[in-house]
């Protein structure tokens, strides 16, 4: 009886935080706390990055961010003001 007993428990508390986490995901900001850039033009880089020269698969890599994730993130992940 104690085994099913904590099992039940923990069957609620899971499912407490998890309705917790979705009635909350909608409510919490998605901004940063802080911004490098300052007063920075939006869209401006925030940080400055030296990339290394890429070879083999980090290419595809490369391709595959570029064509996905920079448009948020900015060229060579630096971040852009504003986004």
């Amino acid at each position: 009886m104690n085994k099913n007993l904590s099992i039940g428990i923990a069957v609620l508390a899971i499912a407490g935080f998890g309705a917790f986490m979705y009635t909350s995901y909608g409510k919490m900001p998605h901004q940063p706390m802080m911004s490098v850039a300052g007063d920075a033009p939006k869209g401006r880089a925030i940080v400055e990055v030296t990339v290394p020269e890429l070879q083999g698969k980090a290419i595809l890599g490369q391709v595959a961010y570029e064509a996905k994730c920079a448009a948020c993130h900015g060229e060579n992940a630096v971040g852009q003001a504003g986004v």
